[in-house]
């Protein structure tokens, strides 16, 4: 198991009601390939967060590369509507860029003021204690 310097979170987010993807990305722009987790969490009310199917997603990504995952919104499907979720990205390389937004589609028609990106993301590694 890899370990990690950073832990990026997004923060807890939900799905306007047009949502019919979610999609989340991350651009290496690092000078080296880099190794990455990314988990997204749902997080019900009350409850403990949980990682969504698939689970966590490690892959190697090379310098000036991205790498994207998009999942089905809707009843029985990857995302929920009235959840809240999470995106985490572990990396060694803060040079490593997530985002996250949903899509009116599943075309990548982005769906305005939905965009996490890479500068809203928190380091929880450096928040502990």
């Amino acid at each position: 198991m890899a370990n990690y310097t950073h832990v990026l979170s997004s923060g807890l987010f939900s799905l306007p009601a047009n949502a019919k993807s979610l999609d989340w990305a991350v651009i290496n722009d690092a000078p080296s390939t880099q190794s990455i987790r990314v988990t997204v969490f749902r997080l019900p009310p009350r409850a403990a967060k949980t990682a969504v199917v698939p689970g966590s997603v490690t892959f190697d990504l090379k310098p000036a590369h991205s790498f994207h995952n998009a999942n089905e919104v809707g009843v029985g499907k990857t995302f929920q509507l009235g959840v809240d979720y999470e995106l985490v990205v572990e990396t060694n390389d803060l040079r490593v860029l997530p985002s996250v937004r949903a899509w009116a589609d599943s075309v990548n028609t982005a769906i305005a003021g939905t965009l996490i990106s890479p500068g809203t993301f928190v380091d929880l590694t450096t928040r502990a204690n």
